[in-house]
């Protein structure tokens, strides 16, 4: 069984842990690294996995130059955590990152292997050119028959999220925050798929949801690096009439009230 997030069609590949947080209806434990096809890591910057339903470093090995190295804490912050290399690496150091797949099982892990290596970088240049901000952000508002039962939750409204990147850095995460009335509601992260495109489900409470809502999405990168925040917002619903048929009982059967009021008007007008 590989360890990996079940995600909708809009392409999450890491969920969260609590419900107010998650794209997936089924989320494995484990830590995937976030960036396994770079080739190199800027000088002092931590390893960047996603953490969608929980996870440890224990599965994962570093190797520096031949030597293998002691991870440092990690720094866990919502479905993100980084995890230093335990020393300060010098520039042109090689970086083996290994798997045990007897403890987590991995896509890249086939029959048989006990331990493979996933991603190996060159220790560049530190790094403090802030990433790219998104290139759109949208989000939508399901109702209940919008086919969303697997994520519904009662008494919430599902806020929908798509984020397109257009040129995605290594080691990169996002930020969502969702402001109701101009309070913060509810804040999550999630890593940036290769494809630089990401999705994902967060939730208000219902009787928010009649106020503006506006969602906003920062791309962070491993050096501490910020975008600028990128923004859009849905004004509230305002009803051009009350809700209902508007309607009352008409005189004439199987004739609605608008059309005979115009039927009387026509008739007072000829007997002038």
């Amino acid at each position: 069984m590989r360890s990996i997030w079940v995600a909708s069609a809009v392409g999450l590949a890491v969920g969260l842990g609590g419900p107010s947080e998650a794209r997936a209806c089924l989320c494995l434990p484990g830590w995937s690294l976030v960036d396994t096809v770079a080739t190199e890591i800027p000088n002092g910057a931590p390893l960047v996995f996603g953490s969608g339903c929980g996870g440890s470093v224990e599965p994962w090995t570093v190797v520096i130059d031949g030597v293998p190295t002691m991870l440092g804490s990690p720094e866990v912050d919502g479905s993100i955590a980084k995890v230093p290399l335990g020393f300060v690496t010098p520039i042109g150091a090689d970086v083996q990152v290994f798997l045990d797949c007897m403890v987590q099982d991995d896509l890249a892990c086939e029959d048989g292997d006990t331990e493979i290596l996933l991603a190996q970088y060159t220790v560049g240049a530190a790094d403090t050119t802030a990433p790219a901000q998104v290139a759109s952000l949208a989000f939508t508002l399901p109702q209940d028959d919008a086919g969303t039962d697997c994520f519904a939750i009662a008494g919430k409204q599902m806020i929908d999220i798509t984020v397109e990147i257009d040129a995605r850095e290594p080691f990169t995460w996002i930020e969502l925050v969702v402001h109701v009335a101009g309070d913060e509601v509810e804040r999550a992260t999630r890593p940036i798929l290769p494809t630089g495109s990401l999705g994902g489900v967060m939730y208000v409470d219902e009787e928010l949801s009649d106020d503006e809502i506006c969602v906003t999405a920062i791309v962070h990168d491993a050096s501490g690096n910020v975008a600028t925040p990128v923004q859009e917002c849905v004004a509230p619903a305002v009803d051009a009439e009350p809700r209902g048929c508007g309607c009352s009982p008409s005189p004439q059967r199987g004739l609605p009230a608008a059309l005979f009021g115009a039927l009387a008007v026509v008739f007072r007008r000829r007997r002038r």
